[in-house]
């Protein structure tokens, strides 16, 4: 064992310009095959996605009356906020979904809004995994959701 370590060293020290080469080329192809494994599983876990339509009755409060927009919004948003929270921590679930968060980064989540003809509607994208989670958390925040 120690002739092993001895005959390393002599070639670290007559070539150290190829050991380096070979340390940091290492490092690159082990960086491209995680990119390319973690790649891949996100392209064969995209067919797995579940796609919500969310919407919200418009309600016109006695708020929006008394002009007090602006603590409707913050109330709104504080709201949002929480929620968004709420499926953040979906990555501490268990030992299994910390795994896969860790490594194939697998817990995203989409939000858009679209405008058309006048009507917002609110589009969710997630893995299927977490559906139950998604729909009671929707419905827990926003009870007059469809």
């Amino acid at each position: 064992m120690r002739e092993l370590f001895l005959n390393l060293w002599e070639y670290i020290k007559t070539n150290p310009i190829n050991f380096l080469l070979i340390i940091v080329g290492s490092v690159f192809v082990i960086w491209l095959l995680k990119k390319l494994i973690r790649n891949f599983y996100h392209y064969s876990q995209s067919k797995k996605l579940i796609y919500y339509r969310v919407t919200i009755p418009r309600e016109d409060s006695p708020k929006d009356k008394e002009k007090q927009t602006e603590k409707d919004f913050r109330e709104k948003v504080s709201i949002m906020s929480q929620f968004f929270r709420s499926l953040h921590e979906t990555r501490e679930l268990n030992l299994f979904n910390i795994i896969k968060t860790r490594i194939f980064k697998n817990n995203i989540f989409s939000f858009e809004l679209v405008a058309h003809q006048k009507v917002v509607d609110f589009y969710v994208v997630f893995p299927k995994y977490y559906k139950g989670i998604v729909e009671k958390q929707i419905t827990s925040y926003y009870p007059n959701a469809n």
